[in-house]
């Protein structure tokens, strides 16, 4: 060590005492400190490789990273320091740098060392390999086809099936809540396929067993996707949900204030029995158009139907809580209403887009803090409820609210970077800057609400991304973000190969346009973890010219070299 400054010894040796106690960051802090004693050769050389293996214990991969390289380049012989560069890059997938650091360091293997030169030619190997691992990954993960093409085998129920029969699906998984949805989708087909024919009054008519309404209404919360809403079973499910609300003495055409003014001489004449079941084919069909209309392009007319169910929901649950406690039924369980608003809120930014006026991004976001702040308050769900209904019900809908909570504060950066278009970039910057990383957290949190294997998780690990480049985040946010994204890949693909976003490819293959730049300056030199690389399409001067948000191409690339915003 350094015989001309004793202060970096000792400095050192503090650093070295507190990383055996697993004090990383106080060793950190030490090694730093004697760092800044301008030491010169091996000795800054042992100083930058020990804070590299705190940040690694610390999980801060791109700063070991560049300590490993500034190791190297204090002593270029020093053979910790290519271990430490190496393990660091493969963290974050950097392949280029790990090849490129396990390569010098092989050289540096003396004769007779074999468990050395095994680690390092076993680390060149895995390096040189992961880019085509990676391509695999990203080619394996989607379906380019149409919906109406895809094989049985490929829709996302069947693969989680299969998952789920050879004990591969993890307790917490997107394969629960979709195989929850198929079943009950698989309900509504199996009574539309054994209608039982009758004769009534001389005509012939279709009776059916069991409701309808109910099992479509849980398979469209869980996950619309699998709904029974093919062009030949959707004419006889319409005449049995028209069947269904005539039945049960429903309103099928009534206001919700015409209800209302009916519901008490329906209760003195019904009772219970009779009021709730007609209450609830009259909401579960008011949903189900909803939904309709919002697959159909009409998100005003499925909010309208949204806001009309919403109501009756919360009146009904108002002014009849006394009876209700007894005799409640499913749709005023807090589930019921849950999934209603998660759909409406899910509708809504289609309805912002179609028309601004309608909703301001403040309303937008008070209703996702309503969503979010009911559920965490929520009493826990019963432990016979299935794993895909808790999952269903309670982390979807709370992921939602958290991504359109991220979504308003990208819009609300967005609309700043654009708004001032005579104001100097640094000052918009200024003022849109915690917008953006507020929008990336939330992202983040919507991601980790979510089951690792859903798609939506990946979606939103993306949307993070996208949020942390618009607010010029360092190098040392970002890069992680993308190793995050890409392993997530494979595990969303195991399920949901054939319904992801043809997009979300795209937004893949920008990150790894992403990770290149990055690589290239580090190969260069010419850069440290507080660097804000991104796609020029997410600029100030980019995001100026933009009409919509959430572009996918990727475009050129921009670099701020002088350090990111914090």
């Amino acid at each position: 060590m350094s015989k001309e400054n004793p202060a970096v010894e000792i400095l050192k040796l503090e650093g070295d005492a507190l990383y055996k106690q697993g004090d990383y960051e106080a060793a950190h802090a030490k090694y730093t400190e004697a760092t800044a004693l301008k030491p010169t050769g091996n000795a800054l050389a042992v100083l930058y490789s020990n804070r590299a293996a705190c940040a690694l214990q610390l999980k801060g991969y791109l700063y070991a990273v560049y300590d490993g390289q500034q190791a190297t380049k204090a002593d270029p012989s020093f053979f910790k320091g290519y271990i430490r560069t190496a393990t660091a890059a493969d963290a974050l997938d950097l392949s280029k740098i790990s090849k490129a650091a396990w390569s010098a360091a092989r050289a540096l293997v003396k004769e007779g060392d074999p468990a050395a030169k095994a680690q390092c030619e076993s680390g060149i190997d895995a390096a040189a390999a992961a880019p085509s691992k990676r391509e695999a990954e990203l080619q394996d993960g989607f379906v380019d086809v149409a919906a109406s093409q895809l094989m049985p085998h490929d829709v996302p129920w069947v693969r989680a099936a299969v998952l789920r029969a050879t004990n591969r699906l993890p307790e917490y998984s997107s394969g629960h809540v979709v195989l929850e949805a198929a079943h009950n989708s698989e309900l509504v087909r199996q009574r539309l396929n054994n209608l039982e024919v009758i004769q009534v009054d001389g005509q012939r008519m279709h009776k059916m067993t069991g409701s309808v309404l109910g099992p479509l209404m849980d398979a469209i919360f869980l996950d619309d996707r699998t709904g029974p809403t093919s062009p030949e079973l959707m004419p006889v499910l319409e005449r049995m949900i028209v069947s269904e609300i005539e039945a049960t003495r429903g309103w099928p055409s009534s206001s919700p204030d015409e209800i209302k003014k009916e519901l008490p001489s329906r209760l003195r004449d019904s009772g219970w029995d009779g009021l709730i079941p007609a209450i609830t084919s009259t909401i579960r069909n008011w949903i189900w158009r909803a939904f309709l209309d919002s697959k159909r392009g009409k998100p005003l007319d499925a909010d309208k139907g949204y806001q009309r169910a919403i109501e009756m929901l919360e009146w009904g649950a108002r002014e009849f809580a006394e009876g209700l406690q007894e005799n409640r039924g499913a749709i005023f369980n807090p589930t019921f209403v849950r999934g209603a608003r998660s759909h409406r809120l899910s509708n809504i930014i289609a309805v912002y887009r179609t028309d601004a006026s309608l909703y301001s991004l403040e309303d937008i976001l008070k209703l996702a803090r309503e969503m979010e702040y009911e559920i965490e308050n929520a009493a826990e769900m019963p432990a016979s409820y299935t794993p895909g209904f808790v999952t269903g019900f309670s982390a979807y809908p709370q992921a939602e609210a958290f991504s359109i909570i991220a979504w308003y504060h990208m819009q609300r950066g967005i609309e700043m970077t654009r708004g001032e278009p005579d104001v100097a970039e640094n000052d918009i910057m200024d003022k849109a800057h915690p917008h953006f990383i507020e929008s990336a957290e939330y992202y983040l949190k919507s991601a980790e609400t979510y089951p690792p294997d859903s798609e939506h998780h990946l979606h939103m690990l993306i949307m993070a991304l996208e949020a942390q480049w618009r607010g010029q985040a360092p190098i040392s946010m970002t890069l992680p973000l993308v190793r995050r994204a890409r392993d997530a890949l494979p595990k969303a693909a195991a399920i949901w190969k054939a319904a992801m976003p043809i997009e979300l490819k795209a937004k893949l293959e920008e990150a790894s346009i992403f990770v290149e730049l990055c690589e290239e300056k580090m190969m260069e030199g010419t850069w440290n973890p507080t660097n804000a690389y991104g796609p020029e399409v997410y600029t100030v001067a980019s995001t100026r010219q933009m009409e919509k948000v959430g572009c996918c191409e990727p475009a050129g690339w921009s670099t701020k070299e002088n350090g990111g915003l914090n």
